[in-house]
């Protein structure tokens, strides 16, 4: 999903790229199979600890559905940039568009 190590979210948000030294990096689809998935199909980023598990809003955190699905269909639409709907649809069975 990116082309450097630098905080996803906050480049979406300020445009500036921000490695601040202790990212995390975050599997968009996470779990058994899917993490296995993220990793070989490039379907992850990295993030800053407040927005992976370190703040109540951090995704894998009691109110961070809102920006994991952010995530998600950021990913989704990557993915699909380049090899299409059917192939995302394959490969992780869900759509999050």
């Amino acid at each position: 999903m990116q082309d450097g190590k630098y905080c996803y979210v906050t480049y979406k948000r300020t445009g500036v790229k921000v490695d601040p030294g202790d990212l995390q990096k975050h599997h968009v689809f996470y779990g058994n199979k899917d993490r296995e998935i993220s990793d070989r199909n490039g379907l992850w980023c990295w993030l800053r600890p407040e927005y992976h598990t370190a703040s109540n809003i951090a995704v894998h955190c009691r109110d961070g559905e809102e920006l994991d699905l952010e995530i998600k269909k950021d990913c989704q639409r990557r993915y699909e940039a380049a090899h299409g709907r059917e192939a995302f649809m394959k490969l992780i069975g869900r759509n999050y568009l």
